[in-house]
């Protein structure tokens, strides 16, 4: 509507210098023709004349209808409902940022080991019980984590010092799994991950795991070690130990 009235008034300004320029020259013909008997140029002086009053006529009322019409309160009332003027009011909220911290669940008796020869004990100390195994079962199931592959694993005693048991294996995790299960009877005794804070809070209650982040995983395990004379090992002796897993999180989970 702006630049439409200002096309109006440049056609206004327009107009009045042709209309002043043209009755000067109809004036002028028209003088001239009656001074020097010249009924010929008088004539084109009279028409001239009056071609620019119907001119200025015309388009001097072209120009304030231009105006009128192209007022806001008309144009817009003439426009369907939909295509109105309406007022756009955009609200965003800032994106949820990725939750910074890690969060987890662990056994009571996580690593509360301070001498080895404490877990020789009959039952063994420091074991979780079967309801805290299972409660992190059932949150790295519901993370997913059982489907993914281990990158990384490791083997400590209780007292989380450097062991000398068997060499332990990235496929323990999910390839060799019932293997590993049925010589360590493994139990969960800690886990851990960092929640996906655009998919829910930033707690254990989360159990999306944010993409590329690592889930961290630690079993209570048993394993045998030989004793006896050189040559004729007994393996009969059990020792306690944790096993950790860490287990990337697939970018597309």
């Amino acid at each position: 509507m702006t630049d439409l009235n200002t096309i109006a008034g440049w056609m206004l300004g327009t107009v009045l210098v042709l209309v002043v320029a043209g009755i000067f020259v109809g004036l002028w013909a028209w003088i001239t023709g009656k001074s020097f008997n010249m009924s010929e140029w008088a004539m084109k002086g009279k028409v001239t004349l009056g071609l620019c009053v119907i001119a200025a006529m015309l388009l001097g009322s072209l120009v304030p209808g231009i105006t009128w019409a192209s007022k806001e309160e008309w144009t817009m009332a003439l426009l369907p409902d939909g295509a109105g003027k309406r007022d756009i009011r955009v609200d965003t909220e800032a994106p949820a940022s990725k939750c910074q911290n890690r969060v987890g669940i662990k056994a009571e008796d996580h690593r509360k080991a301070t001498d080895p020869g404490d877990a020789f004990a009959d039952p063994p100390v420091y074991m979780p019980t079967d309801e805290e195994a299972h409660e992190m079962y059932s949150v790295i199931k519901s993370i997913g984590a059982r489907d993914w592959d281990a990158d990384e694993v490791k083997t400590k005693t209780l007292t989380w010092g450097a062991r000398t048991g068997d060499i332990p294996s990235a496929d323990d995790w999910k390839k060799n799994w019932y293997d590993y299960k049925e010589k360590h009877e493994p139990k969960y005794s800690a886990i851990s991950w960092q929640p996906d804070g655009l998919k829910g809070p930033c707690d254990n209650t989360n159990h999306h795991a944010a993409p590329g982040a690592k889930i961290e995983v630690v079993f209570y395990e048993t394993y045998t070690k030989a004793t006896g004379d050189k040559g004729k090992p007994n393996y009969t002796k059990a020792e306690y130990g944790y096993r950790w897993f860490s287990i990337p999180v697939p970018s597309d989970s």
